[in-house]
């Protein structure tokens, strides 16, 4: 094994962030609890210091530190609610403490860039980028991000142009992009409110996104309302369908819909996770018209929506329900074989390699 293999055994890392599993949100922040259970996995040491918002009570993860740290408020979203970061950055900063008690820690990943600022000063750290952080750095005076991100040793974007966007503004390296992979497992149970629909003889089609701007969820109920021939279920976080159920409806899905819409005033994305979890599933995708969306549907091989509104969204589903749905969903497969946790993981390693 290469020397970078023996030493990333021994390395010691601390994450921070601001999303994780929870009793309240199975959903919230599950790609970041797979980055610590794959990072563990390859046997280096991963202590969390995650948020946990009021009344809530996270959930814990196989070989992995978990430091709590409470809040007593719970902002709908963090980016646009300034007056709660001091709240927030409190208690990270109280379980970064914790975590150094126990163990001294060669490298933080923080996720959403401002945690960092909860570590104490000297320590190794990484902004982990996920979209709406760096529309924030965007909006920020360049100078006052410029002289917060001195203490950071990088930047990793998990789409291309998030690292881009930030070492722009921060002034800082973009260490590499490491997408969020998924896992493929075949024992997940599918959520009780959507077995008729998994026994729909019609075409089945899914929609897994947060209902907030820019997600497209009124497009997909109004393009669902025009395809009445068509079986659609619209998965939002409310209804407590968690990472184990999506997986399961993926594998009932003839198509994925990602309704993403971009554009002036909406929250930037890296790449929906839904998507990642569509291509390891190996199921045909149809998405945007948001830039980020189409690029990452455009490599893979499937059907783009390139303009807004009800009419282009309808007429792609169906363009890929059509004769193409089985190339669409090969491609897809391929596409896919990169995405997965053992291979994506290689590529953290790397940013983690060039930081330290």
């Amino acid at each position: 094994p290469s020397t970078w293999t023996l030493f990333a055994a021994l390395v010691k890392v601390g994450i921070l962030a601001t999303s994780w599993p929870s009793r309240a949100q199975s959903w919230s922040g599950h790609f970041i609890a797979d980055l610590a259970y794959s990072l563990a996995q390859r046997g280096h040491q991963v202590s969390v210091g995650a948020l946990c918002w009021r009344g809530d009570q996270l959930h814990a993860a196989r070989g992995v530190g978990l430091r709590v740290a409470r809040c007593s408020v719970a902002p709908r979203r963090l980016a646009s609610s300034p007056l709660h970061w001091p709240l927030v950055l409190g208690s990270l900063r109280d379980s970064a403490r914790l975590i150094l008690q126990d163990s001294a820690v060669d490298l933080w990943l923080a996720n959403w860039w401002p945690t960092a600022l909860a570590l104490p000063r000297g320590e190794r750290s990484v902004a982990v980028l996920h979209g709406s952080d760096v529309d924030l750095a965007e909006r920020l005076p360049r100078a006052f991000v410029r002289g917060l991100a001195m203490r950071l040793r990088g930047s990793v974007g998990v789409a291309e142009h998030l690292g881009e966007r930030f070492s722009r503004v921060a002034g800082i390296e973009c260490l590499g992009t490491a997408p969020l992979g998924a896992a493929l497992r075949s024992d997940d149970a599918v959520p009780e409110m959507f077995l008729e629909w998994t026994r729909d003889p019609r075409p089945k089609v899914l929609t897994v996104a947060r209902d907030v701007p820019g997600k497209g969820v009124a497009q997909a109920r109004r393009a669902a309302r025009h395809l009445p021939h068509l079986a659609w279920a619209l998965v939002t976080p409310e209804l407590g369908v968690g990472p184990s159920g999506v997986r399961a409806l993926l594998a009932h899905a003839d198509l994925c819909v990602v309704p993403s819409q971009g554009g002036e005033g909406v929250p930037s994305e890296g790449m929906p996770h839904i998507i990642t979890q569509a291509l390891v599933a190996g199921v045909a995708l149809v998405g945007g018209p948001a830039a980020t969306v189409r690029g990452a549907l455009r490599q893979a091989g499937q059907v783009l929506v390139e303009e807004p509104g009800v009419g282009p969204l309808c007429d792609a589903v169906e363009r890929a329900l059509g004769p193409q749905l089985n190339e669409l969903g090969r491609r897809s497969r391929r596409a896919g074989e990169d995405l997965r946790w053992p291979a994506v993981i290689h590529r953290w390693e790397s940013a983690m390699k060039r930081a330290l």
